[in-house]
């Protein structure tokens, strides 16, 4: 069976375009040439229940804001043993007399692993039990209580910090890999995990897996899914 590896970013050039290296354990997936900024963007998701992380029987609008381009790359399981690694080449930067304001960056958004079955909006259906209701409480205190590190969620957003292996960085990397710019050049590699029969990019814990509806939503917005019924 093979796998979808889905990278969403942000992107800013300065000056030079970045190099950007995608790995399946040795195997190289992809190189791109980052010639132009990817940005952001406010954008409006039309998902059905019970993806919206309502109760709701109809259809809601949801505003979101994500990069304007989707990477994809397919993926066979063989090549998914050890870890995806990612390579960036990008160094450019305006520093003069100790002082730098601006220069090229990374913000990272997803890194998803999915099962190609998952392109299929009947299989999403199917699971749909396994999403765990407590993570969209609207109690404002029993939020507080909650954070992601309570669930297993499946297929997750992005890797933890802790489990991300820094191999080689111009600058150090002391914060989570999702929702930070990353200056500079950076070699990292995320380890890959089974459980029940799926490969994660984060580590499970001992308890029940939990469906995660934030692949679904980007999986739709760039129109990946066959939503035919």
């Amino acid at each position: 069976m093979s796998h979808l590896l889905c990278l969403l970013f942000e992107y800013h050039r300065y000056k030079k375009d970045a190099i950007f290296r995608v790995y399946a354990d040795d195997l190289l997936v992809e190189e791109i040439l980052l010639t132009k900024d990817i940005s952001v963007r406010l954008k409006k998701i039309r998902a059905r229940p019970p993806f919206t992380g309502l109760d709701s029987k109809d259809p809601s609008e949801w505003s979101l804001t994500f990069p304007e381009k989707l990477f994809v790359f397919e993926i066979d399981q063989n090549n998914l043993k050890k870890s995806i690694r990612i390579e960036v080449i990008n160094d450019d930067n305006n520093y003069s007399n100790g002082f730098m304001n601006d220069f090229g960056y990374i913000k990272f958004y997803s890194l998803l692993l999915v099962p190609r079955c998952l392109l299929r909006e009947d299989n999403w259906i199917k699971l749909a039990r396994f999403i765990n209701k407590k993570w969209y409480t609207e109690d404002p205190k029993e939020i507080a209580k909650l954070s992601h590190h309570d669930f297993n969620f499946f297929p997750y957003r992005g890797p933890r910090f802790e489990d991300v292996i820094v191999e080689s960085a111009s600058n150090p990397w002391k914060d989570e890999f999702l929702w930070h710019k990353r200056g500079g050049s950076f070699n990292v590699k995320i380890p890959l995990f089974w459980k029940h029969g799926q490969i994660h990019v984060v580590k499970p814990r001992p308890r029940r897996m939990d469906l995660h509806p934030d692949a679904f939503k980007i999986l739709s917005l760039f129109g990946l899914l066959n939503t035919s019924k």
